[in-house]
């Protein structure tokens, strides 16, 4: 799950600045987004 984690959190940097939000509340947003945009790209 963890690995889940990281992989989403690493795909929402293509979907959100994070460099200019740097809010962890919208970087866990935009992951959950990822994932109901991707849900299967998880390896």
């Amino acid at each position: 799950m963890a690995e889940d984690l990281r992989f989403l959190i690493m795909l929402s940097h293509f979907c959100c600045d994070l460099e200019l939000i740097g809010d962890d509340a919208l970087e866990i947003g935009c992951a959950a987004q990822t994932l109901l945009r991707y849900p299967r790209t998880i390896p």
